[in-house]
């Protein structure tokens, strides 16, 4: 249905659901209780989602279709996206920090910080995503931010929330892990979001007299260590605590306003 109303609409299509009917995925093995816990969302379900919403329709039936959170990790999701264009649909793809730098490893702790969905998968997943930001599938990085109380996160590995900070670390984890020009990335987390979701006109556009003044002045060889309790969300749930990363927005304007100085945030 949403397809078809985005043929009468001049918006795109964000598809991030996934198809709750597939089960657990048979081709990972392994009897570890934590692959399990790692594995309820499984890559069948995200590469239905991309049949459903841009491999089995027609491609002039579909104009713009955002597939959300997806190629996360998985080799075969982002061949389908690459799949999909080539028989002419509009589609894009976004990928998240922590799925180009982090694997369900971590996951052995059964520390419930790496929990987050769609899961962490293996190093040949990470590499799979990094070529599809290297070689253009992947059109933009999403930081997936998702802050929640210390006492969730400090619940049983299966019975925790999923989800971790990714705001304040996007950036650098993008510049420090990924072997790309800075304008490259710059571009996958500012200008190319903004122009698929239609903001184009306000965001990720020239720095020009009369443009809209949503700016960020970054510094790319800040050298920091993540430290969760000097991070400017009100939740610590990051991943990266202790973890050397390059590059830093040093200060953010949103409509004018400086929201950002000298990388602390302004609270009103």
């Amino acid at each position: 249905m949403a397809m078809v109303d985005r043929s009468q609409q001049n918006a795109p299509v964000s598809a991030a659901d996934l198809d709750r009917m597939v089960g657990p995925d048979p081709h990972r093995p392994g009897p570890a209780r934590w692959r399990l816990l790692t594995e309820s969302v499984p890559v069948w379900a995200i590469i239905g989602q991309i049949g459903a919403e841009g491999g089995t329709t027609e491609p002039d039936a579909i104009s713009d279709v955002v597939i959300a959170d997806v190629a996360k990790g998985y080799d075969v999701s982002i061949d389908a996206v690459r799949a999909a264009r080539a028989r002419g649909v509009a589609v894009t793809a976004e990928v998240t920090p922590h799925h180009f730098t982090l694997t369900h490893a971590e996951c052995a702790s059964y520390d419930p910080v790496f929990k987050v969905n769609p899961p962490l998968r293996t190093d040949a997943d990470v590499a799979a995503v990094r070529t599809g930001l290297a070689d253009g599938v992947v059109d933009a990085i999403a930081t997936d931010h998702a802050p929640h109380t210390q006492e969730a996160k400090e619940q049983a590995f299966d019975e925790a929330p999923p989800g971790m900070l990714g705001l304040e670390t996007a950036l650098a984890l993008a510049l420090t892990e990924l072997d790309l020009p800075v304008a490259t990335i710059l571009g996958m987390l500012s200008w190319r979001p903004a122009a698929i979701v239609g903001l184009g006109d306000t965001h990720g556009g020239p720095i020009a007299v009369g443009r809209p003044s949503n700016l960020c002045v970054i510094d790319p060889e800040a050298a920091w260590v993540v430290e969760p309790s000097a991070l400017a969300s009100r939740s610590r749930n990051t991943p990266y605590a202790g973890r050397k990363l390059t590059g830093r927005v040093r200060h953010t304007i949103l409509r004018g306003e400086p929201v950002v100085v000298d990388a602390e945030a302004v609270r009103a």
